[in-house]
C-alpha cells in the first residue's frame, strides 16, 4: 500500500511538472517573452506605482537592469519576463504597502485637496486627523 501511495504522489508531481512547463511553452509561443511586451508589462506596473519613466526606460536596456528594476521594485520575474499571471498576483501581494514616488504623489494631491476646503472644513478635517493619529484613550477617566 505505502508503494502505491509513494508512486501516486511522484506520477502527481511529474504531471504538476509537465504542467507547468506546457503552461510556459504556449506563453512563449505567444510571444510573451517579446522584448515588447516585457517593456509593456513593466510599464503597467511603473505606472501604477509612479515609478518616473525613465527609470523603466533605462531598466529595459538590458536584461540585468530589467532584473535590478524587479528586485527593487518587488516585481515579480514570471510576470515580467514570461507574462505569468500567478507571478502578477504575487506581485500585487508582497507589493509593499507605498513607495516614495506613491507617498509624494499622495501628498501632493492631500494638500491640493486641502487648498480647495472653507476654512470651517479645513479646521474640522485637522481635528480629525488629530484624532485619528492620536495615542489610543484608555477608558473612562475617573
Amino acid at each position: 500500500m505505502k508503494i502505491t501511495e509513494e508512486f501516486g504522489s511522484e506520477i502527481e508531481k511529474i504531471k504538476a511538472q509537465q504542467s507547468h512547463e506546457n503552461a510556459f511553452r504556449r506563453l512563449k509561443k505567444d510571444g510573451s517573452t517579446a522584448r515588447a511586451n516585457v517593456k509593456r508589462r513593466l510599464m503597467v506596473i511603473a505606472e501604477e506605482r509612479l515609478i518616473p519613466r525613465a527609470e523603466v526606460l533605462k531598466a529595459c536596456r538590458s536584461d540585468l537592469d530589467m532584473r535590478d528594476f524587479c528586485v527593487n521594485h518587488a516585481i515579480s520575474f514570471d510576470w515580467v519576463f514570461l507574462g505569468n499571471l500567478k507571478g502578477l498576483l504575487r506581485t500585487v501581494r508582497e507589493a509593499r504597502v507605498t513607495t516614495p514616488e506613491a507617498e509624494l504623489a499622495q501628498s501632493q494631491e492631500v494638500a491640493t485637496l486641502f487648498r480647495r476646503l472653507t476654512p470651517r472644513d479645513r479646521s474640522r478635517l485637522l481635528n480629525g486627523l488629530r484624532n485619528m493619529t492620536s495615542a489610543p484613550k484608555r477608558g473612562p477617566a475617573a
